[in-house]
C-alpha cells in the first residue's frame, strides 16, 4: 500500500502502480483465506446504490463499451481502494504511518515542481504541465493531500520540532507551486479548506496556547487572497498577449458548456447518455466541434447528471455525504487535537476542497479519484478500529 500511494500521483508510473495495486489484493486474499482477516467496506449501502446505478447506465449508452470499462477503471477499482485500506488501516499508528508516506511522496511532487520552476528562470506564469499530468491535475492533487500534510506535520510539533518546521517549509511550498500551476480555482479551494479547517479546529486553535496557530492561518487566509488576485490579472495580461483584448474580455466558456450540460439533463432528467466523462463529447457531437476543449461539463455534478440523470447526482451526493457522516460524527467540543481528530479533520477539509475544486472542472477520475479513496479509507478504517478496540476494553 505504501509503493502504491508513494508512486500513484506520479505519471508514467502506470506499471508499477499495477504490480503494486494487485500484489496488495492478492496478499489480502491471502491473508483472508489464511488468517481470518476481515475485510471492512464503509458506507457500503452508499457505494451499492452509486454503483447500482452507474451500472444501470450502460444499458442505454450511446457506446455501452466505454461506459461498462469506465464502471470498472471508477466505481470497481474506487470501492476495491476504499475496502484495501480501510481492511489494514485499523489504528492511528498505522494511519500516521500511510501519511507519513503521503507526506514523503508529496515532497518529492513539490520538489520536482519547484525544480522546474527554478529551472525556467521564473520566467513562465505557469508550471508546464504541471511536472505531472497536467496542470489541472496536478493542483487537484495538492488540493487533496495538502490537508493531511498540514495534519501530520501537527502531530510533530510538540516533539519533534525540528521536522515540524521542515514540514512548514513544504505546506509553503506546496502553495507556492499551487499558485505557479496557473489553476484559479486550486487558490479559491485552498482558501476554503483553510476556512474550513479553522472553523472545525475553533475549540483549540483560540486558546492562549494554540495562538500561533490561528495568526498562522489569518496570515495564509490574507497570502492567498493577494495570490489569488495576482494570479487572476496575469491570466488576464496573458490572454490579452495572446488572444487580444476581445477576446481576454469573453466571459469564461464553461458558462456555454454547462449550459448545454444542463439542457441534456433537462431533456433526459432520469437517465443519461451511460457513465463516463466522455459521454459530453459523444451526446453533443456539433457543440464538440466547436472546441476540443468541450469534451466534458467541467462540473463534478453536472458531469453525472449528463452521464446518469438526475438519480445519479443524487447518488453521488448520496455517496460523499454519507462518507462525511461516517468520517465526522457528532462530537464534544474538545480543546486537545488528538492525532485522529486531527487526520479526521484533514479528511472533512478534503472532501470539501475537492467538492469546490471540482465545480470548475472534473478531476476526480482515474489516480486523484483512487488518492482520495485510500486516504478516505485509511481514515475510516482507523477510526473502526480505534472504536472496536474501545469496545473490547
Amino acid at each position: 500500500m505504501a509503493t502504491y500511494l508513494l508512486v500513484l500521483p506520479i505519471a508514467h508510473t502506470i506499471a508499477i502502480r499495477y504490480i503494486a495495486f494487485y500484489s496488495l489484493l492478492l496478499l489480502t486474499l491471502w491473508a483472508v483465506w489464511r488468517y481470518r482477516l476481515r475485510l471492512s467496506f464503509p458506507v457500503a449501502w452508499a457505494w451499492a446504490v452509486y454503483a447500482a446505478i452507474a451500472l444501470c447506465s450502460v444499458l442505454y449508452a450511446i457506446d455501452p463499451a466505454y461506459s461498462l470499462s469506465e464502471v470498472k477503471r471508477e466505481v470497481v477499482y474506487g470501492i476495491l481502494a476504499l475496502v484495501l485500506a480501510a481492511s489494514w488501516v485499523r489504528s492511528t499508528e498505522a494511519l500516521s504511518r500511510i501519511i507519513g508516506v503521503v507526506v514523503a511522496g508529496n515532497l518529492l511532487m513539490v520538489g520536482y515542481a519547484v525544480f522546474s520552476i527554478v529551472a525556467s528562470g521564473l520566467g513562465q506564469s505557469y508550471l508546464q504541465e504541471g511536472s505531472f499530468s497536467g496542470v489541472g491535475m496536478f493542483s487537484t492533487y495538492l488540493i487533496t493531500v495538502l490537508p493531511f500534510v498540514a495534519a501530520y506535520a501537527l502531530q510533530l510539533k510538540g516533539t519533534h520540532k525540528t521536522i515540524y518546521y521542515l514540514l512548514l517549509v513544504v505546506l509553503a511550498l506546496n502553495v507556492i507551486v499551487l499558485y505557479f500551476s496557473g489553476n484559479r480555482a486550486g487558490l479559491v479551494s485552498l482558501l476554503v479548506e483553510l476556512g474550513l479547517a479553522g472553523y472545525l479546529l475553533r475549540d483549540s486553535i483560540f486558546l492562549p496556547a494554540q495562538r500561533r496557530v490561528l495568526v498562522g492561518i489569518i496570515v495564509l487566509a490574507v497570502a492567498l487572497s493577494g495570490l489569488l488576485v495576482k494570479q487572476a490579472n496575469d491570466r488576464n495580461v496573458l490572454l490579452q498577449s495572446e488572444l487580444g483584448s476581445t477576446a481576454a474580455d469573453e466571459p469564461d466558456q464553461r458558462r456555454k458548456i454547462w449550459h448545454v450540460a444542463v439542457e441534456n439533463i433537462r431533456a433526459h432528467p432520469l437517465i443519461g447518455a451511460g457513465f463516463g466523462r466522455e459521454v459530453f463529447r459523444l451526446r453533443n457531437p456539433e457543440f464538440f466541434k466547436e472546441n476540443t476543449n468541450y469534451w466534458h461539463a467541467h462540473n463534478i455534478l453536472l458531469n453525472k447528471g449528463v452521464q446518469m440523470g438526475i438519480p445519479g447526482m443524487l447518488a453521488f451526493l448520496g455517496l460523499i455525504f454519507a462518507v462525511l457522516r461516517a468520517v465526522w460524527v457528532p462530537r464534544t467540543r474538545r480543546q486537545q487535537i488528538s492525532p485522529l481528530y486531527a487526520y479526521e479533520t484533514a479528511c472533512v477539509v478534503m472532501i470539501v476542497g475537492l467538492l469546490t475544486k471540482n465545480m470548475t472542472d472534473d478531476f476526480f477520475v482515474r489516480d486523484g479519484a483512487l488518492l482520495f479513496w485510500v486516504l478516505t479509507g485509511a481514515v475510516l478504517g482507523a477510526i473502526g478500529g480505534e472504536r472496536a478496540a474501545a469496545s473490547h476494553e
